[in-house]
């Protein structure tokens, strides 16, 4: 019994001592603490991929996101996937175009009204006016494999998650576009896309 607690003592010190070591390299990187190791680490990664490929990224976490998957509106793995796939997209949009430059803006946390929220803002390509008419359509590329965007879907639909994106006009650099989900349990699709949508 002596031995069982001494290990756990143990366990928490260790626990402890990762989780300073991990602050620390988060408050280094200038992002607080989202309420993940496994999330951070994520972001820690792009921040590095970024650096390499040459992209300002700038992330801002105002509150932690535990709520989420502690209250089970969306499984921490869900939503580890759902940034995931939304940071590959933009950074692959970069690569495509980067005429704006090369800078991305990711920003979570809570609002003023309870929502817990993402935004992402990339200067990379614009989508194009087919892709915005059939977004999340398994198969539907703007160069990947077509199922990121169909993954990012399904994920929101399983969450009662909400959608939208809007485009920003040329002469309103230094983004092309802000991807928001919004964890509201309404399920809504917005696309305000400056004009670039056919008219039916």
């Amino acid at each position: 019994e002596e031995l069982s607690g001494r290990l756990h003592e143990l366990e928490i010190l260790e626990r402890e001592r990762s989780e300073e070591e991990l602050e620390l390299s988060r408050m280094n990187k200038g992002f607080n603490s989202t309420g993940s190791y496994y999330l951070d680490d994520m972001l820690l990664y792009y921040l590095n991929s970024a650096a390499d490929s040459r992209i300002d990224l700038n992330i801002s976490v105002m509150t932690s996101m535990a709520p989420l998957w502690e209250n089970k509106m969306i499984r921490l793995l869900h939503l580890e996937r759902l940034i995931g796939n939304l940071m590959r997209n933009a950074f692959r949009a970069i690569e495509r175009d980067d005429t704006r430059g090369r800078k991305m803006e990711l920003l979570m946390g809570q609002t003023d009204t309870g929502v817990y929220s993402i935004d992402l803002y990339d200067s990379g390509e614009p989508f194009r006016p087919d892709i915005l008419q059939n977004l999340g359509k398994r198969g539907v590329t703007t160069g990947g494999t077509g199922f990121g965007y169909a993954e990012i879907f399904d994920i929101l639909d399983k969450a009662g998650a909400s959608y939208e994106l809007t485009a920003f006009a040329e002469e309103n650099p230094p983004y092309s576009k802000r991807i928001t989900i919004s964890f509201d349990g309404e399920r809504r699709q917005k696309v305000d896309s400056c004009g670039q949508l056919p008219a039916k």
